[in-house]
């Protein structure tokens, strides 16, 4: 028994095991933030691909340099689409902060996102970290991290996933965002909107009041006001959005319960 090739066959299919992992944890929200120094970040990805190695070593493969590159793409190919649904979600929550910015009148004040570490508008930097907060204390990371390990036995390292899979979950992934977006900002708005016919009609039936003075400074209470009467409904959408996120990541190798 050549020890030396069942050594090469165990390091290679490691390589290919922390590609996949670590194309997840490149993308994924929390995992690819830059407030989780890439110290610990590599120490996760290195652990959970140990906790998958043996899944995945029912499926070996040689130590071919010509013929293990290609597979190291597409393994990290994988791992990105395994976290792109979850990704999404995140997009969402920040496209609906960023609509309440703009209609609440907060689109000119920016703030810097720490988790991304550039400009962002207020209440969509407000809206990431509730969704951090959604995303690790429903346990999705958990779910997350478990469905990739699973994602071995779907999909072994040493096969090639239909693309045409790969363009339907993206497409599946991405047309619901502005959706989701609207239905988190939905009720704010609609209030701001009657907020602005209100004192439209006082303007012209009591110009002498001259209610527009203070039009600015009435729609950020209110925006404020329903937002935080709405954060309740708000926190159960995206934790359900997570979890459709999570159970579509499914065809990519069963991510979802």
């Amino acid at each position: 028994m050549d020890l030396s090739a069942i050594a090469a066959e165990h390091l290679a299919t490691f390589f290919l095991v922390f590609a996949r992992v670590g194309g997840v944890f490149a993308l994924a929200p929390v995992f690819a933030s830059r407030l989780v120094p890439m110290r610990i970040r590599l120490v996760l990805a290195l652990a959970v691909s140990l906790v998958a190695v043996p899944a995945a070593e029912n499926h070996p493969v040689a130590f071919e340099p010509a013929l293990l590159a290609p597979l190291l793409l597409k393994e990290a190919l994988v791992g990105t689409a395994l976290a792109f649904g979850v990704a999404g979600v995140f997009a969402a929550v920040e496209m609906a902060g960023s609509l309440l910015d703009t209609t609440i009148g907060f689109a000119m004040a920016n703030v810097v996102d720490p988790s991304m570490n550039f400009n962002a508008t207020v209440i969509s930097s407000f809206y990431g970290m509730l969704a951090s907060l959604v995303f690790l204390g429903t346990g999705a990371h958990q779910m997350l991290i478990a469905g990739v390990v699973r994602s071995f036995d779907v999909l072994p390292v040493n096969q090639t996933p239909d693309l045409q899979t790969f363009g339907r979950a993206g497409a599946e992934a991405l047309v619901p965002m502005f959706g989701i977006a609207l239905e988190i900002a939905a009720p704010v708005i609609a209030t701001l909107f009657l907020t602005d016919v209100g004192f439209g009609l006082l303007a012209r039936l009591v110009p002498q009041l001259q209610p527009m003075a203070v039009q600015f400074s009435v729609k950020i209470l209110v925006g404020l006001t329903v937002m935080a009467l709405s954060l309740p409904v708000t926190l159960q959408l995206v934790a359900s959005q997570f979890d459709s996120a999570l159970a579509s990541g499914g065809m990519f190798g069963g991510i979802g319960p």
